[in-house]
C-alpha cells in the first residue's frame, strides 16, 4: 500500500497543497472577492529580506501582488488551515467562480473533493494604535492562535550568520516604529542593550496592551485561544528571557497566560532559575526550535544559533524544560526534508525519553536563502514521518501543538485526531 494512502483523506489533501504548493488564478480571484483580496489574509508574492547598511529590509523582486497568505479547507465534516506556498508550477490551481473558491487539478481539469475557503481579516485587526494598525502588534494565525513578537528582527541575519532556510519571520513588522528593533541595539545604542530595551519598552508595553484589549474585547476565538511570544535570535539569550518574562506580566494584565495555551518561543535559556521562573509567569508550554538535528548539522545549517549555544547545551535545556513545564510541554521544531528522515527519527525518539515532544514544519524554499534551490521532502517521506510521529505522541502521551484550525504547516494534527 503506498503510504500516503494510509494518511486521512485531509491530511492527504494537505500534504499535497503544502508539497506541490498553489497556483492561484488572480484574476478570478480579484473579480469574485476583489481587487487584491481587501478584508482576507494575504501576503506579498514577491517580497525577501536583505542586509543593507546595518539593517534588514524588505525586498520587492519584480511586480508583486497580494495572494492569500492561508486558506480553510473542509472535507469529511473535517476543517484545517493551510499555509499557501505559491508556485506557478504547481499541479493545483486555487480558482473561483462568481460566488465561491475551490481548487483544481490542473491536469485533469477536475475539482479536488475539497471545500475551500479563503480566510477573512477580522476588521479590528486594522484598527489603530499608537500610530499604527493593530495588526502590526500581533498576528490572528489560523481561526484561534494570536502571536506576537518581543522585538523585531534577529541578529544572526546582521551578521550573516541567519539558519540557512530562513527568510526571517514578520518580516514586514519590521516597519514598525514602535516595537523594539534589535537593528538599532548597535546603530543607535552603541550595543548598550539594556538601554535599548528601556528606551523602547514604555510605549510598546501601552501599546500591545491595547492591542490585546481590543481583540479581547471583539473577537472570540474558537475553538481554542493559543498564544505564542516569540522572538528571533538575541546573543544575550539571558537578557532575551528576563524582557520576555517583564513582557508576560504585562499581557497577564490583559489576557492571563494561564487561563489559556500559551507558549514561549525562543532561543534557550541555561539557567534553570529563569526558565522557571517564565513557567511561574503563566507559560504553559515552552517552544525551544532546534531545527535539524546533530551537532555537526546543527553548526552547518545554523550557524548563528551554534554560536550562541552548542548542540549539546541546547538538548540539556530541552531536557530540563521538560522537568520543569512537563512531560510534553517542552516542544521543539524540526524543518523536515533538510537532513535525512531517519536522523530526525532518531532524534525524536531520544527527546521524546526525556519528555521532549517534536514538531515539524514542512521545508519549503524560500526566495534569498542559501538554501533556496533545496528540493522540499517528498510526499512519502513526510507522510512517512508524520505516521511515525503519530505513534510517537500516542506511545508517550504528547498531543500534537495548537489544533487543525492554527497549526498551518504540517499535518500532524489532521492525522493525530481522524
Amino acid at each position: 500500500m503506498n503510504i500516503v494512502s494510509k494518511l486521512s483523506p485531509l491530511a492527504r489533501m494537505k500534504l499535497y497543497l503544502l508539497s506541490y504548493g498553489i497556483d492561484i488564478d488572480l484574476v478570478n480571484l480579484y473579480d469574485t472577492y476583489g481587487t487584491n483580496l481587501v478584508g482576507y489574509k494575504t501576503k506579498t508574492s514577491k517580497s525577501f529580506p536583505k542586509v543593507e547598511e546595518g539593517r534588514i529590509v524588505e525586498k520587492i523582486d519584480g511586480r508583486s501582488f497580494s495572494i492569500p497568505s492561508e486558506i480553510k479547507i473542509s472535507r469529511d465534516g473535517r476543517e484545517s488551515i493551510a499555509k499557501v506556498v505559491f508556485r506557478p508550477e504547481s499541479p493545483y490551481l486555487l480558482t473561483s467562480d462568481s460566488e465561491n473558491c475551490f481548487m483544481r487539478d490542473k491536469n485533469s481539469k477536475r475539482n479536488l473533493d475539497l471545500v475551500v475557503e479563503l480566510c477573512k481579516e477580522e476588521t479590528c485587526l486594522k484598527s489603530r494604535v499608537c500610530g499604527s494598525t493593530l495588526d502590526n502588534f500581533l498576528s490572528l494565525i489560523g481561526a484561534d492562535r494570536i502571536s506576537f513578537l518581543l522585538h523585531t528582527g534577529c541578529q544572526n541575519w546582521l551578521t550573516g550568520d541567519q539558519c540557512k532556510f530562513c527568510n526571517l519571520f514578520a518580516l514586514s513588522r519590521s516597519r514598525n516604529k514602535v516595537i523594539p528593533n534589535i537593528d538599532d541595539i548597535h546603530s543607535k545604542f552603541s550595543d548598550n542593550i539594556s538601554e535599548w530595551w528601556e528606551s523602547t519598552k514604555r510605549r510598546y508595553y501601552y501599546c500591545l496592551k491595547k492591542s490585546l484589549a481590543k481583540v479581547a474585547s471583539t473577537i472570540k476565538l474558537v475553538p481554542h485561544t493559543h498564544l505564542c511570544l516569540m522572538a528571533g535570535n538575541l546573543r544575550n539569550v539571558s537578557f532575551q528571557w528576563k524582557i520576555a518574562i517583564e513582557l508576560a506580566n504585562v499581557i497577564n494584565e490583559v489576557t492571563p497566560l494561564s487561563q489559556c495555551d500559551s507558549y514561549l518561543n525562543m532561543m534557550p535559556v541555561k539557567s534553570m532559575d529563569i526558565m522557571e521562573e517564565a513557567h511561574q509567569v503563566g507559560f504553559k508550554k515552552v517552544q525551544l526550535n532546534l531545527e535539524v538535528f546533530g551537532e555537526n548539522t546543527y553548526k552547518e545549517v545554523c550557524p548563528g544559533k551554534e554560536k550562541t549555544i552548542r548542540y549539546k547545551v541546547f538538548v540539556n535545556s530541552l531536557k530540563y524544560a521538560a522537568e520543569i513545564f512537563g512531560t510534553g510541554n517542552a516542544r521543539t521544531n524540526i524543518v523536515l526534508g533538510i537532513q535525512p528522515i531517519s536522523r530526525v527519527k532518531e532524534g525524536v525518539i531520544e527527546l521524546a525519553h526525556y519528555g521532549v515532544a517534536t514538531d515539524y514544519t514542512v521545508f519549503a524554499p524560500k526566495r534569498g536563502t542559501p538554501f533556496e534551490a533545496n528540493p522540499t521532502p517528498s510526499i512519502y517521506e513526510v507522510a512517512d514521518f508524520t505516521l511515525y510521529l503519530v505513534d510517537i505522541y500516542r506511545k508517550f502521551d504528547f498531543k500534537p501543538i495548537y489544533c487543525p484550525l492554527s497549526s498551518r504547516s504540517s499535518i500532524i494534527n489532521e492525522q493525530f485526531y481522524y
